[in-house]
């Protein structure tokens, strides 16, 4: 068999730029296809992917950089790619390190946090800003039952009666100046 004739029949053919892959040169192959290893290149950057790794979609092939920066979902703080974990909130995605206290920018991921004015705070800022205080403890009443009464606010565990402590909860009581009674401490 003359050469010619070797090459049409039996030779590959480079997918890239349709030039013979002569024997014995490196070549690439995927899905049945060949390439130069300098033919074989990223579909965004055009750069040749050769043998390091890459990633095929929609019959493009990608380098893993340019697949991250056209596919990965993006924070919804700094709109870069997120590689790896992150945190979903309404809907949105974000960076571990992007998804923090309006107010001293701590990260809120893995914590409690609060909204006020569709801003996030962590519990700290959200209690210092925002939250009611109790009465009797002087302490923010963040989530759980409370109680108010005019204009105080109790924990649940705090408004009982300044004497004997019973729960005013379920309970008639008096108010005399700094001091909740139940009925019978008032009498």
């Amino acid at each position: 068999m003359c050469n010619n004739c070797y090459v049409s029949h039996y030779q590959k053919t480079c997918l890239g730029c349709g030039d013979v892959i002569i024997s014995g040169a490196a070549r690439l192959e995927f899905n049945g296809e060949f390439w130069h290893e300098d033919c074989f290149k990223c579909n965004v950057c055009h750069q040749a992917i050769g043998t390091t790794g890459f990633i095929p979609k929609d019959d493009n092939f990608y380098c893993p950089g340019c697949y991250q920066q056209k596919f990965s979902k993006r924070c919804a703080g700094c709109y870069e790619p997120l590689i790896e974990g992150g945190v979903l909130y309404g809907e949105q995605t974000w960076h571990k390190e992007c998804f923090t206290c309006f107010s001293c920018n701590s990260s809120l991921a893995s914590k409690a946090f609060s909204i006020h004015d569709d801003n996030r705070y962590c519990m700290d800022c959200y209690a210092k800003f925002f939250a009611k205080q109790c009465e009797i403890c002087i302490t923010p009443i963040i989530g759980g039952e409370y109680f108010t009464l005019e204009d105080s606010n109790f924990h649940k565990e705090c408004f009982k009666c300044s004497r004997c402590e019973i729960s005013l909860a379920n309970e008639g009581f008096v108010r005399e100046g700094l001091e909740l009674l139940c009925g019978s401490c008032a009498d």
